[in-house]
């Protein structure tokens, strides 16, 4: 899967995706610091905010939160379970 189309900075992927949220999760040939990447290019802001503290997720939590991001067109503020405990 290629996240680098250009209209995909503007789109949700899965208007370009059959395969849908997971093969991109599993998709291992994309490093998570590339989803970051391309969640800043998209968003026009970065995931993480230096001022906050957190998210504290494991590594695959936060791979298929950005993914999802992506995905979906929506921020990270957005992510059902953003406010879960």
């Amino acid at each position: 899967m290629n996240i680098y189309h250009a209209e995909a900075q503007l789109t949700p992927l899965k208007y370009f995706s059959d395969e849908g949220l997971d093969s991109l999760v599993s998709d291992k040939s994309l490093k998570t610091g590339d989803l970051l990447t391309f969640y800043a290019n998209m968003f026009k802001k970065p995931f993480f905010n230096i001022e906050a503290q957190g998210p504290f997720v494991s590594d695959e939590e936060l791979r298929r939160w950005v993914a999802w991001c992506i995905y979906e067109g929506r921020s990270r503020d957005e992510y059902p379970l953003v406010n879960q405990d």
